[in-house]
């Protein structure tokens, strides 16, 4: 919040909440059996530091859950079509069949001066595809 406020933020920087306490409920991010609008206030505490930084005008914030949580989607994983052989090869080794499904979709959001208003991008992308 320090960097943002004094225009000080480096090239990439990575933000977490406070995961302590999740068994009693009292941590900041949205796993169960935290309060998710201590999760949603953290988010947007982080979205007003960026977006009203000295440094706003050249930045890209990019919102990312690292799990799908089972809380808000209603379409089903797809089917890639895809095996990797790796992953062929440890089904062989454990006697089960492999299967080919994506994981359940993990919301993302782009905020930034460059990002299109109100587009909703609908292709498939991984955590490694922010990256790109």
């Amino acid at each position: 919040m320090t960097d943002c406020q004094n225009g000080t933020l480096p090239n990439v920087s990575f933000v977490d909440p406070a995961f302590e306490d999740e068994g009693s409920g009292t941590s900041r991010d949205d796993h169960p059996f935290a309060d998710i609008r201590d999760g949603q206030a953290f988010i947007s505490s982080v979205y007003k530091a960026v977006t009203t930084s000295p440094q706003w005008p050249s930045t890209v914030l990019f919102i990312n859950y690292d799990e799908w949580g089972g809380f808000f989607d209603h379409v089903p994983p797809p089917d890639s079509g895809v095996i990797p052989d790796a992953d062929r090869a440890a089904c062989q080794a454990e006697g089960v069949e492999p299967f080919s499904m994506m994981g359940f979709r993990v919301p993302t959001m782009c905020v930034s001066p460059f990002a299109r208003r109100g587009y909703v991008d609908h292709l498939p992308y991984d955590h490694c595809s922010i990256l790109r």
